[in-house]
């Protein structure tokens, strides 16, 4: 069984979100350490869960995804201390794992959206459709789960990474840079590369959805750098910005919906099943005109301004 075999010290984590317990003062390879072990672990314990046990709770599924990304921002955030080579496969297999669990993720959303706003039965056409595109999206998921299983390929990349880090641990190296200098420079990048992606034009999904992206990466860097920063990172700039990856996910999984049931209506065998697709479609795209609407006014009012104020007094601080 695919499961995390090492005897791991998770002093520090907390939640599985906060890499706590650090200190400003702190080689950045002791923290990589703490956080790698802890970020990767997450995903070996969930594949099993999300391939054999995603029909008698969904949410496996949402939580390996959620970890895959942790992982793979972790691993990125700390890629210069770890073998090139190494990562490059590991960082393989974690995407294909992420963008498995990522195609189940959203049609499970989609099927409950979907038959709650339309009260969709059972036995509707519509719903059993999607009953069986997410029977296919489980497909990938247990394959990815039996190929790693039986290989132990996924183990194995983990224990190479993590053992040149214990090794980079226990040397002191001149470029082992303190954590908290080290954290000042990557929030402050992932900050500009945020505020750079806002949209000009509200309306452009492609833009969105870039700016969707980017803050969600500012926010897991927020994770891994907070043991860096005082509480108020954590406890008053963190909630606002994942209130906003919320509000934008919420967009992202209409313009997903309307996609999909877009190409379901054009390949529609049958006038009744198109005229039933253009009924979700309407309703779909006032629903994001909508939402769009609302983010905007919650955006860019003080909102915004007060984010960036904030942000800019921390990284003084």
């Amino acid at each position: 069984m695919l499961q995390p075999s090492r005897s791991y010290d998770h002093a520090g984590i907390v939640d599985g979100k906060w890499v706590l317990g650090v200190s400003r003062k702190d080689r950045i390879s002791r923290v990589a350490l703490l956080t790698l072990r802890h970020r990767l672990a997450l995903v070996e314990s969930g594949l099993p869960l999300a391939a054999q046990h995603a029909a008698e709770d969904v949410e496996h599924v949402h939580r390996l995804r959620v970890a895959t990304r942790r992982a793979v921002a972790a691993v990125k955030m700390y890629r210069e201390l770890l073998p090139r080579k190494r990562v490059k496969k590991l960082l393989s297999q974690l995407k294909e794992i992420r963008q498995a669990a990522g195609k189940a993720r959203d049609l499970d959303v989609l099927l409950r959206d979907t038959a709650a706003a339309h009260r969709l039965g059972d036995d509707d056409a519509i719903f059993q459709r999607l009953m069986v595109s997410r029977r296919e999206a489980q497909e990938p998921i247990l394959a990815i789960y039996d190929r790693l299983r039986h290989r132990g390929s996924l183990s194995r990349q983990i224990d190479r990474v993590l053992a040149r880090l214990e090794r980079r641990t226990r040397r002191r190296r001149g470029d082992d840079v303190r954590f908290g200098q080290w954290a000042r420079g990557r929030l402050s990048a992932s900050l500009k590369r945020f505020f750079a992606a806002e949209p000009d034009d509200w309306q452009d999904a492609q833009a969105l959805h870039r700016f969707r992206i980017r803050g969600k990466q500012l926010r897991y860097a927020m994770e891994l750098l907070a043991g860096a920063f005082p509480k108020k990172l954590r406890e008053q700039l963190y909630p606002q910005v994942e209130t906003l990856q919320e509000k934008l996910g919420e967009i992202n999984d209409h313009f997903a919906a309307i996609a999909r049931f877009e190409s379901w209506q054009r390949n529609a065998a049958s006038s009744e099943d198109r005229e039933r697709f253009e009924q979700l479609l309407q309703a779909r795209r006032a629903t994001v005109q909508q939402a769009q609407r609302q983010f905007v006014c919650w955006w860019e009012g003080v909102r915004r301004r007060e984010l960036r104020r904030s942000f800019r007094a921390l990284l003084k601080a």
